[in-house]
């Protein structure tokens, strides 16, 4: 969310003029992140009532609002500037169909992160993500937002996340370790500005 603040309020001038949609927004810090730091308005959604409630409690503002919406849901538009996904697509069943939606409401750039299928393979790892329905590679998670209207990329990091010790998951690496670099097929994470 940090990184996706600075790319909004570097490329979007002036930002406090753009609305953004963090589709599963979760408890929505990340939306409020947005919203302060880059100044724009921000609209979160997510399926769970639970996370919303939590969401408009803690985070909601002035400039940042949320709702329920449990995917496959329709939004019509353009009502947003942009929008932002995080570790969102593996959890459906149509991850084209939420970018599709997505691309229907959102008039300008995604910001999206995926589990890289290489890095990070689901046959190997999946037991740890309950809720994951598969991971992309680069190229997949590229060409479906290529589909859904947004065929250049713009920027493109990586992120290591866990760390892996003789073939198996055994925690997460210190948060030191974490920060974005540059992409390759090693990387656990994939973030595309498209």
């Amino acid at each position: 969310y940090a990184f996706a603040a600075r790319w909004v309020r570097q490329h979007l001038a002036p930002a406090r003029l753009h609305t953004g949609l963090d589709v599963f927004c979760g408890n929505g810090y990340g939306s409020r992140m947005l919203s302060d730091l880059a100044g724009v308005r921000m609209v979160g959604l997510d399926g769970s009532t639970e996370a919303v409630s939590l969401a408009e409690r803690a985070y909601g503002s002035h400039r940042t609002v949320f709702g329920h919406a449990l995917f496959p849901f329709a939004l019509n538009g353009p009502l947003f500037d942009f929008a932002v996904s995080f570790e969102s697509i593996e959890h459906v069943d149509d991850p084209e169909g939420l970018l599709q939606q997505m691309a229907q409401a959102t008039q300008g750039p995604f910001i999206v992160s995926v589990p890289n299928e290489t890095g990070l393979p689901f046959d190997r790892y999946g037991t740890h993500f309950e809720h994951h329905v598969r991971h992309f590679t680069r190229d997949e998670t590229v060409a479906m937002l290529a589909r859904a209207g947004r065929p250049v990329i713009a920027a493109e990091h990586g992120q290591q996340v866990y760390r892996i010790e003789d073939g198996r998951m055994a925690g997460l690496l210190p948060e030191s370790e974490m920060a974005l670099r540059p992409f390759d097929p090693d990387c656990q994470f994939c973030i595309l500005v498209a």
